[in-house]
C-alpha cells in the first residue's frame, strides 16, 4: 500500500491534514472496492461441475452415456454393456458462454429441495437419467425416470439435454 502524505502546509490546520487523511483512506477503501468488483463476474467458478446422463440395465450397444460439464470443457462417458463390456471416454472444449448460461439455468434451491431419487429409475428397463451439480463443498444429485419433465428444475434439464446431445450427437 502506498503511504498516504498529507504534511504540514503553512497555514493548513490540523484538522484540514486529518480530513486529507481520511479522504486518502476513503479513496483507498474506494479504489480497492472497485478493484474487486472489476473481476470478471461472468468468470465460471471453476470448483463446480454439471453431470447429466442416462443408462438402460438390459441394452446393448451404448446403454450409459454421461456427460460432464466444467468452465471450458465438457468430458464425456460411454459404456457399452453387450456384447463385450467398453467404455470410450474423451473431452470437447466448450465456450465459457455455454457453461455460464448451465449456471445460470441452476437453481441449487430447487435441486435441494428434490430427493435422491424421483420415480422409479430404469424400472422395468425403462431407463434411468440423473443431473448432478457439484459447486465447492456441495454436491446434489437426483436420479429420475428417463425423459421425465421435472418442473422445479426444468430450464436446467432442457439446457443440459440440449448439450449432451449435442455432444455426443457429434461424436
Amino acid at each position: 500500500m502506498v503511504p498516504v502524505r498529507c504534511r504540514h502546509i503553512p497555514g493548513l490546520s490540523s484538522a484540514a491534514i486529518s480530513r486529507c487523511r481520511s479522504t486518502a483512506v476513503v479513496a483507498w477503501v474506494i479504489l480497492l472496492l472497485a478493484l474487486v468488483s472489476c473481476e470478471d463476474s461472468t468468470a465460471p467458478d471453476a470448483d463446480t461441475s454439471i453431470s447429466s446422463g442416462f443408462s438402460f440395465g438390459e441394452c446393448s450397444g451404448l446403454c450409459h452415456q454421461e456427460v460432464v460439464f466444467r468452465s471450458t470443457i465438457a468430458t464425456y462417458s460411454l459404456r457399452e454393456w453387450r456384447p463385450v463390456p467398453q467404455e470410450f471416454e474423451g473431452e470437447v472444449l466448450t465456450p465459457p458462454e455455454e457453461f455460464q448460461e448451465l449456471l445460470a439455468a441452476v437453481d441449487m434451491q430447487a435441486l435441494q429441495a428434490l430427493p435422491n431419487v424421483l420415480g422409479c429409475p430404469d424400472c422395468a428397463d425403462g431407463g434411468a437419467e440423473w443431473i448432478e451439480v457439484e459447486t465447492g463443498n456441495t454436491l446434489k444429485r437426483v436420479e429420475f425416470e428417463y425423459g421425465v419433465a421435472i418442473p422445479s428444475i426444468q430450464p436446467l434439464l432442457d439446457l443440459v439435454r440440449a448439450r449432451r446431445a449435442e455432444i455426443l450427437g457429434g461424436l
